[in-house]
């Protein structure tokens, strides 16, 4: 680009239409069209990772991204608003860049398991992508909007960053904060994604995830981190003066609505991976996955391909609504058949140690479909039916329960069977029995 004044002005000073961020975000694999002629192993691994691959932008999906962008719009206006400024903090001193305060605070993008976080962290780096410039006498600088930073990569904050330096090999073992702030400022980052945070300790321990966003919160650039409910549950257990500075600004992602139309086309997308799908009732099957998933996309993609997988095991041709049951029910789909059961029977809070499937800020409901809109399945209801059973005979007392007929655990009290009463001996029963008896006794040889 020439006009380096405009560059600058105008890097990240745009509107983006939702068709814009469609086009740019939206991947959508090419159809699997040879599934049948492979061994249903090969066909399950092609087709998860086709379904997986989906990214579908939704209203929700956009109006995030449209938060990330002004984070990095706002803080590309103040660090680096023209040339001199760019320069100026590249070749600053450490002690200058030791006195930067970071004039944003922490994002916390949360949601339940299986949502897409993860996916919309992805899609920003396909909406905004590095760009390179060249400034006299200075040389050709790569210019990144994001570094997206994953546990994947390590637990400590040298492995988080280590992988987006130019030099990584020269990287001391504990890096200084100055040295990974002038690298960001070489890179003109705008914005620090962190995802998967959850997995850095086993149990309860809040210590160390705690620790590492503070860190990387004070580099500079706007931190925005990706979180499952289990951590914020770790983060809200945290000192007041933490919980301030790591969960004052959420950002929530919600399961879509049954009929929303953000979930119909992901639905449709989904089905028309693979012709197996193609005789699917679209209403249908949209509102049954729905119903076996709760709306949550990772689960939707899982639950098609075991239906494939039911599907070659009954050597059909097609994935019927059958197949979707089956795939339901399956050993395979079992862990995730339990999270379903407790969110569509809204009883998230109550199930024992389950914090993954509720989240302690306020505001953040995740049951946003209407509940007379969501198929229940029928194990849902018996589970209603026995905590509601449950409930009625805790509360009654030893005798109330025994004239209800019940035991102390609320189980049908067996009655005692009932023995008929002999009738009384007469002359005439009595000389009538001695005959018949008479009769049966054999006369000895």
């Amino acid at each position: 680009m020439n006009d380096l004044t405009t560059f600058w002005r105008s890097r990240f000073n745009i509107e983006l239409t939702d068709e814009e961020i469609d086009q740019r975000t939206a991947i959508t694999p090419q159809p699997l069209s040879s599934l049948a002629e492979l061994p249903v192993e090969v066909a399950e691994s092609k087709l998860d990772v086709a379904l997986r691959a989906h990214f579908v932008p939704s209203s929700q999906s956009r109006a995030i991204l449209r938060q990330l962008h002004a984070l990095c719009r706002c803080y590309s206006e103040q660090r680096y608003p023209d040339q001199v400024a760019f320069l100026r903090n590249v070749h600053a001193v450490d002690a200058e860049h030791g006195l930067f305060e970071p004039p944003l605070r922490i994002t916390c993008l949360t949601g339940l398991p299986g949502v897409g976080k993860s996916k919309v962290i992805s899609a920003f780096e396909q909406l905004f992508r590095p760009t390179s410039i060249a400034i006299p006498a200075h040389g050709i600088f790569l210019l990144r909007p994001s570094w997206r930073m994953t546990v994947k990569a390590g637990s400590s904050l040298r492995q988080l960053v280590a992988d987006h330096f130019r030099h990584p090999e020269a990287l001391p073992s504990r890096p200084s904060f100055t040295t990974i702030q002038r690298e960001l400022c070489t890179q003109g980052v705008a914005s620090l994604h962190a995802d998967e945070l959850q997995f850095l300790t086993q149990g309860e321990g809040n210590i160390l995830p705690a620790k590492l966003l503070n860190q990387l919160g004070r580099l500079g650039p706007p931190l925005v981190f990706a979180a499952n409910y289990s951590l914020i549950h770790r983060l809200n257990s945290r000192p007041q003066e933490e919980k301030q500075r790591l969960l004052a600004k959420p950002l929530f992602l919600r399961a879509d609505p049954a009929s929303s139309d953000d979930w119909c086309s992901f639905i449709r997308a989904l089905i028309g991976t693979a012709p197996e799908f193609g005789k699917l009732l679209f209403q249908d099957t949209q509102l049954l996955l729905h119903s076996y998933t709760f709306g949550l996309r990772r689960l939707a993609a899982m639950l098609l391909t075991q239906s494939y997988v039911e599907m070659r095991l009954r050597n059909g041709k097609h994935v019927e609504l059958t197949d979707i049951d089956s795939a339901y029910s399956s050993r395979t789909y079992a862990a995730s058949r339990s999270d379903v059961e407790i969110l569509v029977a809204n009883l998230e809070k109550t199930g024992k140690g389950r914090k993954d499937l509720w989240c302690p800020l306020q505001g953040a409901d995740p049951v946003t479909s209407n509940p007379a809109k969501v198929v229940q399945h029928p194990a849902t209801q018996a589970y209603e039916q026995r905590l509601s059973q449950a409930a009625l005979v805790s509360s009654m007392t030893p005798s109330e329960r025994l004239r209800s007929g019940l035991t102390e655990r609320g189980e049908p009290r067996t009655p005692k069977p009932r023995v008929t009463p002999k009738p009384k001996a007469t002359g005439k029963a009595l000389l009538e029995g001695a005959a018949a008896f008479n009769a049966t006794i054999k006369p000895k040889s």
